[in-house]
């Protein structure tokens, strides 16, 4: 059984290159935090993604690497390019299944979810959003919707850490606020 990591993201800076392994939920929830801040912080987001998923590459662009910085920042783009489609209650997940002989081929997953939550939930996701302190909790808030809006679907969503960001991903943009309006009289 080989031990070595999949790659699933390439980061070049000035032709130094740098391989990353799948975007776990743990490195997508911490990075998200900082991006979804009310002052974001775009280095430190990509710093995160950078330590924890890094796989093989250029020395340049590690830490103390010269183009260090340059690298977090297009690290930090990492988690928004998980790709998914939400319409009529349907997540739709391109993905790439991995075959025995190391060849991948592409899969869609999909699932089919309620267009509301409860109260409570909702209450608890807004919380996680838009907390008084610390970081946004962006995927804890959309797990918490997909576990109560869940109807049906591919299973794998649930079990598949990159699925599971990307379905997380698509239920926090469930939670808007609608449009209305409030006049003092």
């Amino acid at each position: 059984m080989s031990t070595k990591k999949i790659e699933r993201f390439e980061i070049e800076v000035e032709g130094a290159r740098g391989f990353l392994a799948p975007l776990t939920f743990a490195v997508a929830e911490v990075a998200l935090g900082y991006l979804y801040a009310q002052q974001p912080r775009y280095l430190d987001a990509g710093e995160v993604v950078l330590k924890s998923l890094w796989v093989r590459g250029s020395k340049s662009l590690q830490e103390k690497g010269k183009l260090y910085d340059d690298a977090c920042l297009q690290a930090s783009k990492v988690p928004s390019s998980i790709d998914y489609n939400l319409k009529d209650g349907v997540i739709t997940i391109p993905h790439y299944e991995t075959l025995k002989d190391g060849s991948r081929v592409p899969k869609v997953y999909t699932c089919k979810i309620k267009d509301s939550i409860s109260r409570d939930a909702l209450q608890d996701c807004l919380g996680l959003i838009a907390p008084t302190q610390g970081n946004p909790k962006p995927l804890t808030a959309g797990k918490i919707m997909l576990d109560e809006a869940w109807l049906e679907g591919d299973k794998e969503i649930k079990t598949n850490e990159e699925l599971l960001v990307a379905a997380c991903l698509a239920c926090y943009y469930l939670v808007q606020i609608k449009s209305g309006n409030l006049k003092k009289l």
